[in-house]
């Protein structure tokens, strides 16, 4: 689970042009970007558990090479929970 963005150079033109898409964070949007008076953003983000407790995805591990093991248990550590981004920099 990850959260990505893409940004639009031309948004108001038929056809925008998109940058890159690039990661910003792991875990899931929670909600859209709220922009305070400084102009700074805040995006929150959620990171409840990690992915061998997934729905609809079945984790057997003898079935799985290695680095696909160590990548879905990874310790999510201190970013479990609920998180706020900030940008200083409009995203």
């Amino acid at each position: 689970m990850s959260v990505w963005a893409m940004v639009a150079t031309d948004a108001d033109s038929e056809t925008p042009k998109w940058s890159q898409p690039r990661r910003i964070a792991n875990g899931v949007m929670l909600n859209k970007p709220t922009v305070l008076k400084n102009g700074d953003w805040l995006l929150p983000v959620g990171l409840w558990r990690d992915n061998t407790n997934v729905p609809n995805v079945k984790f057997d591990a003898e079935e799985l090479a290695p680095y696909t093991i160590e990548m879905l248990t990874h310790d999510l550590g201190e970013e479990r929970g609920s998180n706020v981004y900030r940008s200083t920099d409009q995203g």
